[in-house]
């Protein structure tokens, strides 16, 4: 499966790094993070460090990964970071939730917890492009 990359590359697409906005982001697959089911591409491997750590300043609003209601994310927003996604939480209570019946997140295209079955699922990358 392709990337999202060289679509955006075919479309000629550009973007501004979340971290730097004078910088563009470099549309490669190892400086994109999925947070909440949103790609975010930054322009260098320190900007990505950077991101990673604190994704709350640089996203927007997003999407509770439980609730599915809309929150804009702060530094003490809960976190979990799940094979490979960061996902942030309105609040407690909803990452709590998550963790209990994670199959709520499927609607987002985010792994699910297979009944009966043992770990993840995989059920593919969905997300806006930019996150915002």
């Amino acid at each position: 499966m392709q990337g999202p990359e060289a679509f955006l590359a075919r479309l000629g697409i550009e973007l501004p790094c979340p971290v730097s906005p004078g910088e563009p982001a470099a549309l490669r697959p190892e400086l994109r993070t999925t947070v909440n089911g949103h790609f975010f591409w930054v322009s260098s491997t320190e900007r990505l460090e950077t991101f990673r750590r604190e994704p709350a300043r640089f996203t927007g609003p997003l999407l509770d990964p439980a609730t599915h209601a809309w929150f804009t994310p702060t530094m003490d927003s809960p976190r979990l970071d799940r094979e490979g996604e960061i996902l942030l939480f309105e609040e407690p209570a909803s990452r709590d939730a998550f963790l209990t019946a994670p199959t709520a997140a499927d609607r987002h295209g985010h792994a699910e917890r297979v009944p009966g079955g043992v770990g993840w699922e995989s059920r593919g990358e969905a997300g806006a492009l930019a996150g915002r």
